[in-house]
């Protein structure tokens, strides 16, 4: 219930504050980042994680937000090396010491 109730509001915000076509980008990621986050699944949490990214960067490029776009770099960085780090190394090379 709560999850439908987040996806409505950022529907309903986009909505209330469109401004063209673009609008379209920052709602369809707030969609997806709180679909991932909802997942109990940390290794698909992480993979879904990576869609919302480049929407967020061509968004934050149009309006001119380069803090934003720095921002989703990071982030995508941060998402990446999780995703190596716990998804992709080894077991074998996690337990070194």
């Amino acid at each position: 219930m709560w999850l439908y109730l987040f996806l409505f509001t950022f529907g309903l915000a986009g909505i209330i504050t469109w401004e063209g076509y673009y609008s379209l980008l920052p709602i369809c990621a707030m969609v997806i980042d709180t679909i991932a986050q909802w997942n109990k699944e940390t290794k698909l949490i992480r993979v879904i994680m990576l869609i919302p990214r480049p929407l967020w960067f061509v968004y934050d490029f149009v309006v001119g937000s380069y803090a934003g776009m720095t921002s989703e770099i990071l982030v995508l960085c941060s998402i990446l090396i999780g995703i190596f780090r716990f998804n992709i190394r080894p077991k074998k090379l996690l337990h070194r010491k």
